[in-house]
């Protein structure tokens, strides 16, 4: 089959796809409902059978942006330490624990909150119920789990500091945000990481991990009732705590490219722009706008400039990213350090001439295509369809989000796109950064 014909039927495969997903959307939202539970907790919930599984989501506001100064790295700290287990609970039996019950428990932590999952066999929600509220109200506090999370953590940071990509996203943040909590990493910083102690880590979990500040989704072969009692279960001795509003961080300014270093081979290019909030009129339209860009397909603008015309990057890609605090399209380009300098010009030239010509019909219609069935993809399972709840309600949206997505990707327009690359991808709003090592 030659690559033309393997593109038309992909593209066919996807149309079909998301004709199918378009007349089914309504069905789908309409397994997402709102509840709240004996304790006031409020809950989405998605009652489905297909297999005999449980997923909940949930996630504490705050993250890296919550660490107090000099402590960069303490949110992921506090995740890792409750990943490894409950106070009063042998590691090594309460992970006997984890596998005999087929649960799968995870916590990690983000710049905007910390959050949690776990999925697991319908019939072992009560095992799930005592593990995981253990862990959330009572994690392994103490100096042995504290020094092997460290090691672990700083290890971990000594990888990355020769991946490019890693330092120039990190970098881009700093850089975009300059001094707000918003742009640390949150992985965190070495140096910062060594110095953090128990009581940081409690003090943080005390401010976290309150009522006010959870947000959770439950979806699987539960009824509603046991759902709200599962949450209540596992959630309902945390203290009310404080929710502190999010103001969102101050909206960055284009500026010249920063080149830094960093201790491996190759480079890495950062690049984004502010986008509109996922409650914007314009946010289907400026989804349309970073897959035409850089979807990372060979017919999406920056590979075929950048990679397949000028040779001047291995990939490119971006998306649109959005949490608490703001919403950003961002993109990586994968290049070599000699290349790098050239690899931006052509970067900044492309992104001009997109803002200024816009895409073609035929551009917008094959990446609403892709995004509607990559959507429909995406929801293919009882946890996957738990992280779109878990997300759709971070981002401030209401249970029908499914079909709600569906009708605003329906009502985007060639010139709604046109306009908001425009205006979205102006030169004025761009922020690169380069991380480039030692040459290729």
């Amino acid at each position: 089959m030659t690559g033309s014909a393997a593109r038309v039927l992909g593209a066919c495969f996807i149309l079909v796809i998301g004709i199918a997903w378009l007349g089914s959307g309504v069905a789908w939202a309409g397994l997402v409902r709102e509840a709240t539970s004996p304790a006031g907790i409020e809950v989405w919930l998605a009652e489905d059978r297909a297999a005999p599984v449980v997923s909940i989501r949930f996630a504490f506001a705050g993250g890296s942006a919550a660490e107090p100064a000099g402590k960069n790295g303490l949110a992921r700290v506090l995740a890792s330490l409750i990943n490894e287990g409950a106070d009063g609970i042998e590691p090594s039996a309460y992970r006997q624990r984890v596998q005999r019950g087929g649960l799968r428990i995870q916590f990690q932590s983000g710049r905007d909150g910390l959050y949690g999952s776990a999925d697991m066999p319908a019939g072992s929600i009560g095992e799930a119920v005592e593990l995981i509220g253990a862990t959330i109200s009572h994690p392994a506090f103490n100096d042995e789990a504290l020094d092997k999370v460290r090691t672990r953590i700083i290890a971990d940071l000594d990888g990355s500091a020769s991946d490019p990509r890693v330092v120039a996203g990190d970098a881009w943040y700093e850089e975009a945000f300059q001094a707000q909590a918003y742009g640390r990493a949150p992985d965190g910083r070495k140096s910062e990481v060594a110095g953090i102690d128990l009581a940081d880590v409690r003090a943080l979990h005390a401010k976290m991990l309150g009522l006010s500040r959870l947000s959770v989704v439950v979806a699987g072969a539960i009824t509603s009732d046991e759902a709200l009692s599962f949450v209540d279960r596992l959630f309902g001795s945390l203290p009310n705590g404080r929710r502190e509003a999010a103001t969102p961080a101050a909206t960055p300014a284009g500026r010249p490219t920063t080149r830094i270093s960093h201790a491996g081979r190759g480079a890495a290019i950062v690049f984004g722009v502010p986008a509109p909030s996922p409650g914007h009129p314009d946010h289907a339209a400026a989804r349309v706008v970073a897959h035409i860009l850089a979807s990372g397909d060979l017919e999406c603008r920056l590979v075929a400039e950048l990679r397949q015309k000028l040779g001047l990057a291995y990939a490119a890609d971006a998306s649109i990213a959005s949490d608490r605090y703001g919403t950003l399209m961002l993109g990586t380009v994968v290049t070599g350090s000699d290349k790098a300098d050239a690899a931006v010009d052509a970067l900044r030239t492309t992104i001009a001439a997109f803002a200024g010509d816009g895409p073609t019909r035929e551009e917008v219609d094959t990446a609403m295509t892709a995004i509607v069935g990559g959507y429909l993809l995406s929801l293919d399972s009882t946890s996957s369809l738990a992280n779109a709840m878990l997300y759709a309600r971070l981002d401030g949206d209401r249970p029908d989000f499914i079909d709600r997505r569906r009708r605003a990707l329906q009502s985007v327009t060639v010139d709604d796109v046109r306009r908001v690359a425009r205006e979205m991808l102006a030169a004025n709003r761009l922020i690169i950064v380069i991380a480039a090592g030692a040459s290729d």
